[in-house]
């Protein structure tokens, strides 16, 4: 096998780049094991900091970073960004290029968009159940999976089985869920059905693969999922299909004569060792198509009471899903919006979260801040006049 494309089953836990990039910063400056579970923990520690903050509470939990170390070490070579010989650490060119694409820590987008594209292009190269998790989701009908939050006796490995007759464990799962929504190919959030915490995750990027391409000549436009409509949007644009009434017919299908396309218009290209995918992840939207959402949202949200206060997170959550967009992209739309008016009159207001004390996963449930600082934990919404 090429070395080059060595696969493996299990992706490391590592639920947040941070650390990774965290641990290869320390490989870069000379590694040392103490001193890359230090950074990690710095990051752990800054979360933690945050979480209590907003939850109203004086002290953080305390954290060490110790098991993430060994996660971090094999994740960064089995991704081939860092290697070690003799008990020696070193970047390797990969490791070295992806360090410098990144921007400020602080940036808003972190890690970038440079940066992004290669953390994809390897988790889908290296880890198969990576990409075949993300294809697997944009194959429902509405792109989306709904199931259990956690596992009590074995129920998630169940409930994926008999849904979507796919065999998974959650914290696989959980891996391929949060790397997916950082790096723009998915998101996520809680839902409450008969006491039950659920896990709504849904695909917010479009991906095609080559094969299919093959796979449809001849054969009648499809939309029944959002892979189908994938399949045709990509395929029509690339130039991979056409259309002969309402039946696919494929054209030159060689890599040779669609990468450079592809990448021109401006697609992730990922070669893998059976198969090649386009991916587009850029999320564009009008202000006004997302004020006349948000404002429709909002309004259902409060039983049409303008100016009644809503729950961050639960407003982002519903308008995101319709929009299929990041959470960074709302909560960088909002600030602008209450910074600059145009057709909505948004208030932030403060408060504690509470009402989210018993969510394991509070990093997605942390609302933005202020410029001034502050969370903002409500929002309230009205019409200018």
């Amino acid at each position: 096998m090429d070395m080059a494309h060595k696969t493996y089953l299990g992706i490391r836990r590592v639920s947040r780049l941070e650390y990774l990039i965290a641990f290869l910063g320390s490989v870069r400056d000379g590694y040392d094991r103490e001193d890359a579970r230090r950074r990690i923990q710095k990051i752990l520690e800054g979360g933690e900091i945050e979480k209590a903050e907003a939850l109203g509470k004086k002290k953080a939990r305390p954290v060490s970073g110790a098991s993430l170390l060994p996660e971090c070490e094999k994740m960064a070579i089995q991704l081939r960004f860092a290697a070690r010989t003799d008990g020696h650490w070193a970047l390797t060119p990969d490791g070295r290029q992806l360090i410098n694409d990144l921007p400020d820590r602080k940036a808003k987008d972190f890690p970038g968009e440079k940066a992004k594209a290669t953390l994809i292009t390897r988790l889908w190269q290296v880890y198969p159940r990576f990409g075949q998790m993300i294809l697997a989701i944009l194959g429902q009908p509405e792109g989306e999976m709904i199931l259990p939050a956690r596992s009590a006796d074995g129920s998630f490995g169940a409930a994926i089985y008999e849904k979507y007759g796919l065999e998974c464990d959650i914290l696989t799962f959980k891996m391929i869920r949060e790397l997916g929504t950082q790096l723009g190919l998915l998101n996520w959030y809680i839902v409450k059905e008969r006491g039950k915490q659920l896990q709504r995750v849904y695909s917010i990027a479009c991906v095609a693969m080559l094969r299919c391409f093959e796979e449809v000549d001849g054969h009648p436009r499809r939309s029944e999922t959002r892979l189908d409509i994938c399949l045709n949007e990509i395929g029509l644009d690339i130039g991979a299909l056409t259309c002969s009434g309402e039946t696919y017919v494929a054209h030159s299908l060689f890599k040779s004569s669609l990468l450079p396309v592809a990448q021109a218009k401006g697609y992730l290209v990922i070669e893998t060792q059976v198969d090649c995918a386009f991916i587009k992840r850029y999320h564009k939207i009008s202000t006004q198509e997302f004020e006349r959402v948000l404002w429709d949202t909002y309004l259902e949200k409060v039983n049409y009471r303008p100016r009644f206060p809503i729950l961050y997170p639960e407003l982002r959550n519903d308008l995101c899903r319709r929009l299929r967009l990041p959470d960074s992209m709302f909560d960088d739309i909002i600030q602008e919006l209450i910074e600059t008016p145009q057709r909505l009159l948004i208030y932030p207001s403060g408060g504690t979260l509470d009402y989210a004390r018993n969510l394991a996963h509070m990093h997605k449930y942390l609302p933005p801040k202020t410029r001034r600082g502050h969370f903002m934990m409500y929002l309230k919404i009205d019409r200018v006049k």
